[in-house]
This record gives C-alpha cells, sequence and structure tokens, in this order.
C-alpha cells in the first residue's frame, strides 16, 4: 500500500486503477492462477512422499497424477491470459472463452476423481480446498464469458434489427438527418 501511494503521489502512476481498468475478468484470471498453482504444488508434494515406486499404479498415484496434469495445464493457460490481459489489456475473447470451458470441465473431472474418498484431496487440506475452488472460479469465468457473449449477440441482433427496421420503414435511399436548431 505505501510503494501504490509512493508512486501515485510521486510519479502519478494508479497502479490499481490501471489493473481494474484491463479487464473485468482480469481479478479472477489471477485468482484461478493463483489456486491452480497451489493444486499443482500440493498434488505434487503428494505424490514426492506417499506414491513411492511400489504404489505408483494405485488409484491413490493415478488421481495424484491427475492433479499434477490438471493443475499444469490450468497454471499454464492462466499464466497466458493474464498475461496477455496485462500485457495487451485484452485477451482474445474466443481463446478465453475456449480456455474458461475446458478448464471447467476438467475441474468438474478434477473435482470429482481428486476430492472424491479414494483420492489425495480427499481429506480436508489445501488440495481439496484449492480444487473446489479452481472448479469455482472456471465456472465464474465460464459464466462472464457466456454473459459477455450473449450480450454482444443480442446487441449485434438489435443493431442489425433496428437498421432493418427503419430501412424498411423510411426506403433504401433515406439520408439520416439531425437538426441542429438547439446548437449554441
Amino acid at each position: 500500500m505505501l510503494i501504490t501511494s509512493y508512486l501515485r503521489s510521486a510519479f502519478e502512476i494508479d497502479l490499481a486503477g490501471e489493473i481494474k481498468t484491463r479487464s473485468a475478468r482480469l481479478n479472477l484470471w489471477s485468482a484461478h492462477l493463483a489456486a491452480a498453482l497451489v493444486v499443482l504444488g500440493a498434488s505434487s508434494n503428494i505424490f514426492k512422499y506417499d506414491c513411492e515406486e511400489a504404489f505408483v499404479g494405485q488409484v491413490f498415484c493415478r488421481r495424484t497424477k491427475l492433479g499434477i496434469v490438471i493443475g499444469s495445464i490450468s497454471f499454464v493457460f492462466s499464466l497466458v491470459i493474464v498475461g496477455l490481459k496485462i500485457k495487451t489489456s485484452k485477451a482474445p475473447f474466443l481463446l478465453e472463452a475456449v480456455t474458461s470451458f475446458v478448464l471447467l470441465v476438467l475441474y468438474a473431472f478434477g473435482v470429482a476423481y481428486i476430492t472424491s474418498e479414494q483420492g489425495p484431496g480427499s481429506p480436508l487440506g489445501n488440495l481439496y480446498y484449492f480444487t473446489w475452488i479452481c472448479f469455482l472460479s472456471s465456472f465464474m469465468l465460464s459464466s462472464s464469458c457466456y454473459e459477455d457473449y450473449t450480450s454482444a449477440t443480442s446487441m449485434a441482433d438489435g443493431a442489425n434489427g433496428d437498421l432493418e427496421f427503419n430501412n424498411e420503414q423510411q426506403g433504401p435511399n433515406h439520408v439520416i438527418t439531425e437538426d441542429l436548431d438547439d446548437t449554441i
């Protein structure tokens, strides 16, 4: 807080304002990135200490590997999207929407397998909670992308409908004019 206050007063740099104006979903992607890192780290730690050579083929160790894979994929994709949002102030919408949907599907299976009775996240701990947090954040990201998509398509449909209505009512060669009587 002191650094941001100093930067704002001395150099007129507003870091918090810049981050807020970057994107509506930047905070969600950043939270998902951090949670995916915890899933990756917790799964790796469990695999290192609990899955010895003799137990690697067991259900517990296979589900631990699943946690490592899902955490890695989620971390990399989230890092790419956060990097794009910070660097260019926006990420391609299609990339963001597809990634959020893929992560939602991955974490749906991840929650089912990792936090089940035979999974490594069955005892309450970091892996359990952060797998659920990743699932919820990927759901929120997917729903936000869906809302943006539906609002954009409804605006596009509304604009096309108004244009067609005006063209039909006024004729194809009609020019829209504006009255300038109220100007100063």
